[in-house]
């Protein structure tokens, strides 16, 4: 088992036009935006916050259900103590 050398090579050429078609060219890079000395330039912006939003949009909704089945089966559990049980001997003894 291993990698496919074809594979390896053609790769390798891929990265190597693109490294060359940086050369006299201007590109845009990203910086941090507080910080740039201490941080790295990046060619690609890897925002994670439409990533984020999502998870707390479907957590906020996984939430609400929970809560929401909760309540109701608290409803239901009390409902069954709230009403007056029928009195079954009630007949026998009157």
């Amino acid at each position: 088992m291993g990698e496919d050398p074809v594979y390896v090579q053609e790769y390798l050429s891929q990265a190597i036009l693109q490294g060359e078609s940086f050369i006299n060219s201007t590109i845009p890079c990203y910086v941090h935006k507080y910080y740039p000395q201490s941080n790295n330039i990046y060619m690609h912006l890897n925002d994670p916050t439409p990533l984020l939003s999502a998870m707390i949009a479907i957590s906020g909704v996984m939430l609400i259900i929970a809560i929401s089945v909760y309540i109701r089966y608290k409803y239901k559990k009390n409902e069954c103590y709230c009403k007056p049980k029928a009195d079954i001997y009630q007949d026998e003894f009157s």
